[in-house]
């Protein structure tokens, strides 16, 4: 009775054992597959060339960890035993020389490179194709920009803070900063370049506003900052009468139309353009000759361009003899502003937008003339007063002709006013 007993006891305690174990081997996902053991959680087999396959994404192996005195009782070390030795906190490992430190210095360690920052994005200003990198120096690796997409030229590519040239107008360039360090995969980042055009508002002034609440836009040329349209600013009187100095602005408009003066301004004798300052007048000389700005008809802060600021102007575009193409609208006439064909060489590059509004004369007769053909732009500077006429300067450009060229005019023409940014 007591064997039947104690046979009973021993089969079920070999029960718990075996059950026991299949707990164990299943929960440690241990297998073994033709030689090859593969401890994992995924059930995939051992690769072919490991006797043994260890693969977790959250544990490590844990060798032995045994001090120096254990390490060297250990009886017949096989060649490639490796060890944690406690005492030094250094990886052993035994050779044929006995055992050897695995050390730092005698490993090579291949840092991943410094990860990579190209800087923020950069929306350069009008007129502006040219910048200044911000990438980060790498503590580690080397960098080097490459042109992902876009126009760009990089001039120092190994440079963070490389100079770019090459941007065209309305366009966007992505550049790449990568910082690599072989064998160690490479850290990038990208910076976008945004350009504008090159038909620039004035920093600050994109548009201005006459004393009658017309507004104006403006244009950045060189380093002068001008109106884009001409001024219209005053009170229309017919051609038949003489603007006078009677505390009025009065303009002509062509054909005596508002229409004409709406879409390409007012024309204005000499004297009232310059609000007869210093006893100004169609007849007579300045009674002394201003030294400074001369605002006349111009809105507050802005003047009337003298001679030597239209010359900055026509060599800033190349010089008198090409300028008026580049300050010329390109319409031809049918729509409003424009000039009559051929518009030689007209492009407007430098986005003035030139116009004809046509001229007024007043001397022993009157009426009006060259609208699409001719411009002239009156300046605050004068050029001779003979037999009760009196002439000033005046800046002329043709529909048939590339120039925009200094002339003079008697100051009872009526012409044009383009204003300039004190």
């Amino acid at each position: 009775m007591k064997a039947q007993k104690l046979l009973k006891t021993n089969k079920a305690v070999r029960s718990i054992a075996v059950a026991l174990l299949f707990f164990y081997f299943s929960f440690f996902a241990f297998y073994t597959f033709s030689q090859s053991v593969a401890i994992n959680t995924t059930g995939d087999s051992a690769v072919s060339s490991a006797i043994l396959d260890v693969s977790s994404t959250e544990q490590g192996v844990l060798l032995p960890r045994i001090s120096t005195l254990q390490r060297d009782a250990i009886a017949s070390p096989s060649i490639g035993l490796l060890i944690f030795n406690t005492d030094c906190e250094i990886l052993n490992i035994y050779t044929t020389h006995g055992w050897q430190s695995i050390s730092a210095s005698s490993i090579v360690a291949n840092t991943p490179p410094y990860i990579a920052d190209a800087g923020s994005d950069q929306n350069l200003e009008c007129g502006i194709n040219t910048t200044t990198l911000e990438g980060n120096a790498p503590i580690v690796g080397t960098g080097y920009w490459s042109v992902v997409s876009g126009a760009a030229v990089i001039t120092t590519p190994n440079s963070p803070t490389s100079g770019v040239t090459g941007l065209n107008e309305l366009s966007s360039a992505i550049l790449r900063w990568t910082i690599y360090n072989s064998p160690c995969n490479a850290s990038t980042d990208d910076v976008v370049i945004n350009t504008s055009g090159s038909c620039c508002p004035c920093s600050g002034i994109p548009t201005v506003t006459d004393i009658d609440g017309n507004v104006y836009n403006t244009v950045s040329i060189g380093t002068q900052c001008w109106m884009k349209e001409n001024l219209k600013t005053g009170t229309l009187i017919p051609i038949s009468t003489h603007q006078t100095n009677n505390g009025i602005l009065e303009k002509y408009c062509y054909d005596n139309d508002i229409a004409h003066c709406d879409s390409s301004g007012a024309i204005y004798q000499w004297a009232e353009a310059v609000q007869y300052i210093n006893g100004a007048s169609n007849s007579t000389l300045y009674t002394v000759t201003p030294t400074g700005n001369v605002q006349g008809i111009c809105p507050t802060g802005w003047h009337i361009p003298k001679v030597a600021e239209w010359n900055t102007l026509t060599t800033f575009l190349g010089g008198e003899s090409v300028a008026g193409g580049k300050m010329k609208v390109t319409a031809i006439c049918g729509t409003k502003p424009c000039w009559k064909t051929p518009n030689t060489d007209a492009s407007n590059s430098s986005c003035f937008s030139a116009f004809s509004s046509g001229e007024s004369y007043n001397e022993s007769t009157y009426g009006f003339g060259n609208n699409s053909y001719y411009l002239y732009y009156w300046t605050p500077d004068e050029t001779f007063a003979i037999g009760g006429l009196s002439g000033a300067r005046a800046y002329r450009l043709d529909y048939n002709q590339a120039w925009c060229i200094l002339n003079s005019k008697y100051k009872t023409s009526g012409l044009s006013i383009r204003c300039l940014k004190d």
